[in-house]
């Protein structure tokens, strides 16, 4: 019993460690995103082709973050099945 609860603590240990990890890359996703078009905007000479690549790359890159945050979530909550014990 004392193992169990051990592991299923040091489980929500882990998983609070993962979502304070994500949620600081999250924020620093988005800060990037806010220099990146703010830099944009100031620079009066860029180009509408260049403007619409990095826009592009911006949307892109979210997709690509929730989709491994879809991914995350799902090997997580595998691994809470292995590791938690049923009641």
């Amino acid at each position: 019993m004392v193992s169990e609860k051990m592991t299923k603590e040091m489980f929500e240990m882990f998983k609070s460690s993962v979502d304070t990890t994500w949620s600081t890359m999250s924020l620093l996703q988005n800060q990037a995103e806010r220099m990146g078009r703010l830099m944009i905007d100031q620079f009066g000479t860029a180009q509408a082709e260049g403007r619409q690549r990095v826009e592009e790359w911006m949307v892109e890159s979210k997709k690509k973050q929730e989709e491994f945050k879809k991914i995350c979530d799902e090997g997580m909550r595998r691994f809470s099945e292995v590791v938690t014990p049923k009641d």
